[in-house]
């Protein structure tokens, strides 16, 4: 399995950027960075009140307007935008309008992803292109899966995945394994607590999972770098917040360290008008940023802007 296929953050080599050639070439030749992924808030209602959240202190009475919605989507595609998350904040199927947004994407012909906690998998009435559905280690597998069987077989064109939350032990992590293995999911990321990583829970997942995690991506969180001042992966995969707030990416909210508000901080706001981001290359200083998983995608970002002198010998 690769692994860059299924996730962005914490990668040796940012494959999709190299595969996406007009992307490249736009970079190369114009010195230009289009945006290609939007990561969308469109609530901050959620069910759960997991500890472990990184966005727990947020103002959980905040949505977007459906109307605001669209009009991100239609000014993103026209930005270069070919693919959307739809996240949190807070959970997406509790959004009144999630099957809305998902067709207004597609009718512009933006993919969609949905990352969600699995617990109103029945307001989905519309595919996404792939569903990842989030889990902890407090969780009972035995509600995921009845709703999970039903999902998967109203959607049988989404690819589906689980991202585990490691927190406080590893639960039914193996009966989750199996069930996804048994299901053709495309994989399970096993993810410890973003505030408070533990290599040690990670370690343990593979010797509890060893000879059926052919699916499983184990991702670390223990060793982020310091940001890059020139933060090139805010132009090509920017979040914005359900209150509009465009932020450089989904882990604003710990960027500048795990003791400051549970949040997308202000500090770090990028503003609300997306276009003029996008086209005058306004770019995030990422100097700030204590904790970043995404400095490969940085490094490539800055080795493509500045060009390279005898190209013909690779």
């Amino acid at each position: 399995m690769n692994k860059s296929n299924y996730t962005s953050a914490d990668i040796d080599l940012p494959i999709k950027v190299l595969h996406d050639t007009e992307l490249v070439t736009s970079i190369v030749k114009d010195n230009y960075i289009p945006l290609r992924h939007l990561q969308l808030c469109l609530t901050n209602r959620c069910q759960l009140n997991c500890r472990y959240c990184s966005c727990r202190d947020r103002d959980k009475g905040v949505e977007m307007p459906l109307i605001d919605a669209a009009t991100k989507l239609r000014e993103a595609v026209d930005l270069g935008c070919r693919g959307v998350t739809i996240t949190g904040g807070g959970e997406p199927l509790l959004y009144p309008h999630i099957n809305e947004v998902i067709r207004a994407a597609e009718s512009i012909k933006i993919k969609v992803g949905l990352a969600t906690n699995g617990l109103a998998l029945g307001n989905l009435y519309v595919s996404p292109d792939w569903c990842r559905v989030s889990f902890d280690s407090r969780r009972k597998y035995k509600a995921l899966a009845y709703e999970l069987r039903k999902a998967v077989k109203r959607h049988p064109i989404a690819d589906w995945a689980v991202s585990f939350v490691a927190y406080e032990g590893l639960g039914e992590l193996k009966k989750i394994v199996k069930f996804a293995n048994s299901n053709k999911f495309t994989h399970i990321r096993i993810v410890a607590d973003i505030l408070n990583p533990d290599d040690a829970l990670i370690n343990e997942a593979k010797r509890l999972l060893k000879g059926i995690d052919q699916l499983v991506i184990y991702q670390y969180r223990s060793n982020p770098t310091h940001g890059n001042d020139k933060c090139l992966i805010s132009l090509i995969k920017p979040t914005v917040a359900a209150d509009g707030t465009i932020f450089p990416c989904c882990g604003a909210q710990y960027a500048i360290g795990t003791d400051a508000d549970r949040d997308f901080p202000m500090s770090m706001s990028m503003g609300k008008d997306l276009k003029t981001l996008i086209q005058r290359q306004q770019y995030f200083d990422g100097s700030r940023c204590g904790r970043c998983y995404y400095e490969n995608y940085n490094k490539l970002l800055g080795y493509l802007m500045q060009g390279v002198e005898h190209k013909e010998f690779i």
